[in-house]
């Protein structure tokens, strides 16, 4: 269960690392924003400059699950697997996070 939590923090870290330098460097297309309220606050984060706030912060989980072994929070903050609608991507995030949850099991209180 160890050697499956490493891979699965270390995957988990680098997918963190990587949409959040998509923020800063645009190197994977983005598709067009949805109509109503989540578009108005996704319009909100880029005029405002907002969003690289979270590039940063997905950057650092990112780094902090690839350093640090006993990181035992970013997937308790950051979901993700919710932005992304109906693909095979979302699923995998939930089932690494599920796997390092179950190993991390003395650091998370219900």
């Amino acid at each position: 269960m160890k050697i499956i939590a490493t891979i699965a923090r270390i995957i988990l870290g680098c997918v963190f690392v990587f949409f959040g330098l998509n923020i800063f460097w645009q190197f994977l297309h983005m598709p067009p924003l949805p109509n109503g309220p989540a578009g108005d606050f996704a319009k909100a984060l880029f005029v405002s400059h907002y969003i690289y706030v979270v590039g940063v912060l997905e950057v650092v989980g990112g780094v902090l699950w690839l350093l640090i072994q006993w990181a035992k929070g970013p997937y308790q903050v950051f979901n993700i697997e919710r932005f992304f609608e109906r693909s095979i991507f979302r699923l995998v995030c939930s089932v690494l996070k599920i796997s390092l949850s179950t190993s991390h099991k003395h650091f998370i209180k219900l």
